[in-house]
């Protein structure tokens, strides 16, 4: 994930966030010859929902269908833990990663934005899937 999101913080939401992890997860990774290309994580929570987070594919495999390899084999996950659906945030000015999960049958729930000196662009939007996709 460090690797793959770019982010100055990576390290530390690897670090603080992803490592303490306790409830039910799946981590998927995709390779090629060049090693790690893609990544996901989906993460089960209460009331038969499941959170897909820290998603990242290298930029010299955009494109190629590597997000929507991850998305399904978290979606079938998901189905097979008898989860009803699947939930993400997205940044509103990630038109790639919006166009890829409205594709997965995402759509649009509501926006956030934070108080505090954060930009109009840093708005995340949250997509919800209410059926993870069978493939």
């Amino acid at each position: 994930f460090v690797a793959l999101d770019g982010a100055p913080d990576s390290r530390e939401v690897a670090d603080r966030v992803v490592s303490r992890i306790t409830l039910p997860a799946a981590y998927a990774s995709i390779t090629a010859e060049h090693g790690v290309v893609g990544v996901g994580l989906v993460v089960g929570g209460e009331e038969r929902w499941a959170g897909v987070y820290c998603m990242a594919t290298h930029p010299r495999n955009r494109r190629q269908g590597v997000g929507a390899a991850i998305l399904r084999a978290g979606a079938r996950w998901a189905v097979a833990s008898d989860i009803a659906g699947l939930y993400l945030q997205v940044a509103q000015s990630n038109a790639a990663a919006r166009s890829l999960y409205a594709r997965g049958g995402f759509t649009h729930a509501y926006s956030y934005h934070y108080r505090r000196g954060v930009p109009t662009a840093a708005r995340r939007p949250a997509w919800t899937s209410e059926r993870p996709a069978r493939r």
